[in-house]
């Protein structure tokens, strides 16, 4: 009896001894010790963005350019000049045989307001300018003058925030007159327009465009002998418009 006294006694110090050498150092440790990082898809580091497991990811808001003004305007008033070649009619003929040269140019003006009817289509008027004229050796020149006013249609595509391009169509009416060794004589002309543009930003809310386009414009019968006064030509333009 005294004997198993005695182991049980050795026992109780042993255990003691492993605990204060074994696990209470290892428990202390745990309980100090950091969890471990959190890993995100396939082990790797987890984002700041990613969600814990159970919980929806909260994203950064996504920052949207505002739209352009040429996306947002409903207005705009454009002007431009161009130079134009020149058709060649029975007028031309006449004028050659009474010592007149060829004329191979023709230029003007014109202004349009347009209005924004739905999406791409734009609508609106246009007053166009139009002349060329007729040199003479040692003579004074014959010189042939139009002036029209048109409906048109534009339909304008935005390729970017500061890049358009577009045609356009127009028809209207007007009137031409001739001058030559100083009489005039006046007729009644019918208009038309077909064209392409490209336009770009300067600064808004004004840009600059080009445009290439054919334009009709000739008057009829304005002398006795039945000429037309023709001043259609291929035009190449260059401008500036306002929008609003």
């Amino acid at each position: 009896m005294q004997a198993r006294g005695t182991m049980a006694r050795v026992s109780a110090v042993a255990a003691s001894l492993l605990w204060v050498l074994c696990v209470a150092p290892a428990a202390a440790q745990w309980e100090t010790s950091p969890p471990p990082p959190q890993t995100g898809q396939y082990g790797a580091p987890a984002s700041p963005w990613e969600a814990p497991p159970g919980h929806t990811a909260a994203l950064p808001p996504v920052q949207l350019a505002p739209p352009s003004l040429l996306e947002t305007a409903g207005f705009l008033v454009q002007t431009s000049f161009f130079v134009s070649s020149t058709a060649v009619g029975e007028l031309d003929g006449a004028l050659r045989a009474h010592g007149y040269r060829s004329s191979d140019r023709a230029w003007g003006g014109n202004a349009s307001c347009l209005w924004r009817a739905v999406g791409v289509l734009w609508l609106g008027g246009r007053l166009e300018l139009r002349a060329r004229d007729w040199d003479r050796d040692g003579g004074v020149p014959a010189s042939a003058l139009g002036l029209s006013g048109m409906g048109v249609a534009h339909l304008r595509l935005v390729t970017g925030r500061s890049f358009e391009v577009g045609i356009s169509a127009g028809a209207g009416l007007g009137g031409a007159g001739l001058e030559v060794n100083e009489s005039t004589e006046v007729a009644f002309a019918v208009a038309l327009h077909a064209g392409a543009h490209m336009g770009m930003n300067i600064v808004e809310p004004v840009r600059a465009f080009i445009s290439l386009g054919y334009d009709f414009l000739q008057g009829f019968d304005f002398n006795e002998s039945g000429h037309d006064i023709d001043l259609s030509g291929v035009a190449f333009a260059a401008g500036l418009e306002v929008l609003q």
